[in-house]
């Protein structure tokens, strides 16, 4: 097929489908205890592994999952929204599954491949709501022909539940690669981590610069009449959303669920605080996105006076003058030790080396980043775990891990005099 501007593609086990029922029914049989927060499928995949005949038993499972057991089989949760929400917006969608024609504990069973089809169907998966048709779905008996195949159609996105997936020799570099992790999984630089469909709907929207849900058409009984996306941000997607009443608002959509409840809850707490300098929070009655009060300016800044230089010291002095009861959750992507400092470092510079191919600079941005940043990263000495509270000053502790030569070495030269 021609390769499109963006292309989706999607495994199908454990992704697409749902095994949650045959899963469970396998717990049972096998007495296992899930506790509260557990993977079910790590839970009887392990218990399998721990048994006298260790993976043949797992296998087993498998063959009865992705055989007879189908009929326990279910569409993951949220999956159909995300598929309908690629066919709107004329984006489409494969799925790319390792998936042999029998199971290897089964050869005389049935043809997974034609059953896994079978299933798509009776599930209206093939619909034009969701662009998938049975020419879409694509089988690869190995890890590596599944990689080869991702490449071959060319896919600027890929979600999956198994990390080994991204890691394989040939999983193409500059593939968006998403973990579908609804049990929870720690982000890692060579891929972004999601818990539910919403959210890789989110994530997926802020790469293509499209709104997940439908944008608020009135804000506090007041129409909208006209939406305008702003550009400059690099985490969420920001609109400017005009009312027949002549008022303004901002319209900012995220990544994930979590950062949205979590940025939005920060800012009602401090506008409780009377922090100054700070927008006030107008809405978050949409799914969509939180609606803030809307301030003019320019992205990026580039005339900075000392006013605004004293505007935001005072902003710094106020969110840090006590009391600061009834808020003890950190930020999003927070650190607390230099080396999560270097961690976070690192995982964004995997995130520029995944920039799609026809974004702007980016010939440049990765000669940079490969020719000077991973450089510079290299030759940081081995990291220090230590809490930044008990460091002193997180900037002269940073300083004390650069490389120490006679002449000041470059990393010295990108830091600021304190």
């Amino acid at each position: 097929m021609p390769t499109p501007t963006f292309l989706v593609g999607i495994d199908l086990d454990h992704t697409l489908i749902s095994y949650a029922r045959g899963l469970r029914r396998w717990a049972e049989t096998l007495g296992i205890t899930i506790s509260p927060g557990d993977s079910l499928k790590d839970a009887v995949r392990q218990n399998c592994w721990n048994s006298a005949e260790g993976d043949v038993a797992w296998q087993r499972i498998q063959a009865d999952l992705y055989g007879p057991g189908m009929n326990d089989a279910e569409v993951m949760p949220g999956a159909r929204a995300f598929l309908h929400w690629l066919d709107r917006n004329r984006i489409p969608a494969v799925v790319v599954s390792h998936k042999t024609v029998f199971a290897a504990a089964a050869p005389d069973g049935p043809n997974l491949r034609e059953t896994a089809l079978a299933w798509m169907a009776a599930q209206g998966l093939f619909s034009p709501e969701t662009g998938l048709t049975r020419e879409r779905v694509y089988f690869a008996a190995t890890r590596a022909e599944k990689a080869a195949r991702i490449a071959a159609l060319g896919c600027t996105h890929f979600i999956d539940d198994l990390p080994a997936v991204f890691l394989d020799p040939g999983f193409p570099l500059g593939v968006r690669s998403v973990l579908f992790a609804p049990d929870g999984a720690n982000e890692d630089g060579a891929w972004s981590v999601v818990s539910s469909w919403d959210d890789a709907g989110r994530r997926i929207a802020h790469d293509l610069e499209l709104p997940w849900h439908e944008l608020p058409t009135e804000i506090h009984g007041t129409p909208v009449v006209n939406t305008a996306r702003l550009h400059g941000g690099r985490n969420s997607s920001v609109y400017r959303l005009d009312c027949s009443d002549g008022a303004r608002y901002a319209a900012k959509c995220y990544e994930s669920t979590e950062r949205m409840t979590r940025e939005a809850e920060a800012l009602r707490y401090l506008n409780a605080r009377s922090i100054p300098s700070i927008p006030s929070l107008a809405s978050m009655d949409s799914p969509a996105a939180v609606v803030y009060e809307f301030i003019p300016g320019t992205s990026p800044v580039t005339d900075v006076s000392e006013a605004d230089i004293d505007v935001a010291m005072g902003f710094i002095r106020a969110i840090n003058t006590p009391p600061r009861d009834g808020w003890e959750r950190s930020a999003a992507e927070a650190v607390f030790s230099l080396s999560e400092v270097e961690d976070t470092i690192r995982a964004r510079t995997q995130r520029l080396l995944e920039t799609p191919a026809d974004t702007p600079l980016h010939d440049d941005m990765r000669a940079f980043v490969r020719g000077t940043l991973l450089g510079l990263l290299a030759e940081l000495a081995p990291c220090d775990p230590t809490p930044l509270a008990a460091r002193g000053t997180c900037a002269e502790s940073f300083r004390l891990r650069l490389p120490q030569c006679g002449a000041p070495s470059r990393w010295h030269a990108l830091l600021p005099r304190f």
